[in-house]
Order: C-alpha cells, then sequence, then structure tokens
C-alpha cells in the first residue's frame, strides 16, 4: 500500500493556483446565503416557459402530415417525412408566402411572451467567490501566459 504523505496536491489551472494563494478573498467577499425557496419558485417557473414557435416549414409539415397520412395510410412515418420535404423543396415562394407570415407572427408572439415570462422570473443565484475572483483576474492571467489555452487557464 501507497503511503498517502507521498500524494501531493496538484492546483488543476492557473487561477485556481492564483485562488489558492489569496486566502483572504473568502474572508473579503461573504455573499448572503441562498434561499433554497428562491430557487425552487424559480425552477417551477422555469418549467412554464413559453415553448419555442414552429417555423414556416413545420407549419406546412402539420397542414401536410394528415392529408398525406389520409391519402397514404400504410406509409412509414421516414417516408411521410421524405415525401413533405421534397414538396416543401419543390414549392416557389409565393407558395411558402402564407407559412412564412405564420411562422413571422407567431415569433413575434413568441418574443413578447419570452419578455413577460422573463419579466416574473426571480433573480438567479449570486455568483460564488471564485467566480468573482477569476472575472478580476482573467486580464492578469491573459497577459501572463497569451500563449495558453483557454482550458488551462481555467
Amino acid at each position: 500500500m501507497i503511503p498517502l504523505h507521498k500524494f501531493t496536491i496538484k492546483p488543476v489551472s492557473l487561477l485556481f493556483r492564483q485562488f489558492s494563494i489569496d486566502s483572504t478573498l473568502f474572508a473579503s467577499r461573504s455573499l448572503p446565503s441562498t434561499s433554497k425557496l428562491r430557487d425552487v419558485k424559480r425552477n417551477e417557473l422555469l418549467r412554464k416557459k413559453p415553448k419555442r414557435p414552429l417555423n414556416s416549414y413545420m407549419l406546412f409539415c402539420k397542414e401536410q402530415r394528415v392529408k398525406i397520412a389520409e391519402e397514404y395510410p400504410n406509409l412509414k412515418i421516414t417516408e411521410v417525412a421524405s415525401m413533405m420535404g421534397s414538396t416543401w423543396k419543390q414549392l416557389s415562394e409565393t407558395e411558402k408566402l402564407p407559412y412564412q407570415e405564420e411562422a413571422q407572427r407567431l415569433s413575434e408572439a413568441h418574443s413578447t411572451k419570452m419578455a413577460e415570462f422573463e419579466r416574473k422570473l426571480p433573480p438567479k443565484k449570486p455568483a460564488g467567490p471564485f467566480v468573482l475572483f477569476a472575472k478580476d483576474i482573467r486580464a492578469q492571467i491573459n497577459e501572463e501566459y497569451p500563449d495558453s489555452d483557454f482550458v488551462e487557464k481555467i
């Protein structure tokens, strides 16, 4: 069995090494503890997020899928999808226009719903001490080690 004292823990990254050296940071950046109630409320609200609107092709498929299924009841789903795709490609711009206008209308409605949804969300948790420290020292690390890649700097 190998004795544990022979193992040394090396800092994972340049930021972590600097963070370990500057131990006074923990005392100087105390953040208030977060309420679990806020996190639960935020997660519940995030589950009620408005769904993304259908694009013009999806609106076309929604309409055509029923027609193709009635016309060809024995087709597989993949065959139906390929038929819809080839039909969409053959449509002219004027034939696609109603679907594009509807998609644009749905997109605008979604934007207003999302703005309202985001306004109702409670604030995110405050950043932890290491994140705040990394933000403060990132420019210095980039100057000292310009050739290091992103992963080494983290």
